[in-house]
C-alpha cells in the first residue's frame, strides 16, 4: 500500500461503482490515499448484425438452437467442458440444438485432445475463435466460466447463460451473482455439473429468451478511463 501511494497518482478500478466498489474485496480501500475512480467496466462492443449472420453462415436451421461453451483462457477449464459434453448426451433426448466449444489457447494439449476426440455431428470443437462476440450474440445459451471478459461478453449480448464462478476466490462468485439480477443467467455450483442436473438447466435455460433491453450497467469503461485521463492532465492529480 506504501508503494502505490507513494509512486502512483491515480487508481483507475474497471468496475461500475453502482454494481461493485473496489472495497468489497479489497479490505485496505480505505487506506489508499491517491484519487481512486470507478470507470465502469470495460468491454467489447457487438455488432446488432452479427448474429443472425453467423447463424446463416453456419447453417443453423429453424428450431435449432446455438449452444457456445467456453473456458476463457483454458487452464481450469477442463473439467467443466468434459462434464458439458456427459451432460450433452442426455441433452439429444430434449433440444435439437448445434454445439460449439472454444477451449482456450492455454488448455493443456492432452486436456485439448481428449475433448477434440468427442466431436461428433452438430458439435465442434476447437481452441478460440476470433470472432468470439459474434458466437454470444448468435447463440441460444451460453456455458461458461465467470472471469472478467467473459461476464463483460455476457452483458454486452445479453445472452441467456449458465455460468461457472471460481469458488475458491470472492471476487468471481460475487461478481455473477450481482449481473445475473440484470440478465437471464443462473450461476451454477460444482453440484450442479452433475450430468442430470446440468442438462436440466440446459433445458430450462434454452428456454429463455434474450433480453432486449441494455442493462442499467456502466460499460464504457474504457472511455471514461480515457476522459478522465484528459481532462487530469488538463487539470492535475487532484482533479
Amino acid at each position: 500500500m506504501k508503494k502505490l501511494n507513494r509512486y502512483f497518482d491515480a487508481l483507475l478500478v474497471h468496475s461500475d461503482a453502482g454494481l461493485q466498489r473496489l472495497d468489497e474485496t479489497f479490505s485496505r480501500a480505505a487506506d489508499i490515499s491517491i484519487p481512486l475512480v470507478h470507470t465502469g467496466f470495460i468491454t467489447q462492443q457487438s455488432d446488432p448484425a452479427a448474429g443472425p449472420r453467423l447463424r446463416r453462415e453456419l447453417g443453423i436451421a429453424s428450431g435449432e438452437k446455438l449452444i457456445v461453451a467456453s473456458v476463457g483462457g483454458g487452464r481450469s477449464g477442463f473439467p467443466l467442458l468434459t462434464r458439458l459434453l456427459d451432460a450433452c448426451d442426455l441433452l439429444d433426448d430434449h433440444q435439437s440444438y448445434r454445439l460449439e466449444i472454444f477451449c482456450g489457447p492455454f488448455m493443456d494439449q492432452t486436456e485439448y485432445e481428449g475433448l477434440h476426440a468427442r466431436t461428433a455431428p452438430g458439435r465442434r470443437i476447437r481452441r478460440y475463435t476470433k470472432r468470439f462476440l459474434d458466437y454470444l450474440s448468435a447463440a441460444d445459451l451460453s456455458i461458461s466460466l465467470a472471469g472478467y471478459n467473459t461476464c463483460m461478453n455476457l452483458l454486452v449480448t445479453r445472452v441467456p447463460a449458465l455460468v461457472v464462478p471460481y469458488a475458491r476466490q470472492q471476487e468471481q462468485p460475487m461478481r455473477a451473482d450481482k449481473i445475473s439480477k440484470y440478465l437471464p443467467m443462473r450461476v451454477l455450483s460444482e453440484a450442479d455439473l452433475q450430468p442430470a442436473r446440468l442438462c436440466r438447466h440446459m433445458v430450462q435455460m434454452l428456454q429463455q429468451n434474450r433480453t432486449d433491453d441494455r442493462v442499467p450497467i456502466d460499460l464504457d469503461g474504457a472511455a471514461n478511463a480515457a476522459r478522465f485521463l484528459d481532462r487530469w492532465g488538463e487539470q492535475g492529480p487532484e482533479y
